[in-house]
């Protein structure tokens, strides 16, 4: 469990990293998730853009997300698309078409 000091640090770690913040992500969410996201944020010491940026950089320097989802190699990308038979599932390879696949049918 992460202690009050260790959530202070981190947030001092990113409000005076090397890196100029030099571009703008946009993001649209809803209100209720929006709302109790940063509730849990505050509580540690982070603004949403902290959280943001947090997430970029473990994207950036990991190449998969910090849930534990990785982006394919090409040959997984490839074998992950093709139809297996029977299968009358649509197969949707990446997390981004999935996000846009689930909004779609919300």
């Amino acid at each position: 469990m992460i202690n009050e000091t260790t959530n202070q640090q981190l947030g001092e770690r990113i409000a005076t990293a090397s890196v100029i913040a030099d571009t703008y992500v946009h993001a649209r969410i809803d209100t209720p998730t929006k709302e109790s996201a940063t509730s849990t944020l505050r509580t540690m010491g982070l603004s949403v853009s902290d959280a943001i940026r947090l997430l970029m950089l473990h994207l950036a320097n990991e190449r998969c997300l910090p849930l534990g989802i990785e982006a394919p190699s090409s040959s997984a990308a490839k074998t992950l698309a093709e139809p297996q038979a029977g299968d009358s599932k649509k197969v949707v390879p990446l997390a981004g078409e999935l996000m846009v696949e689930l909004s779609e049918h919300h």
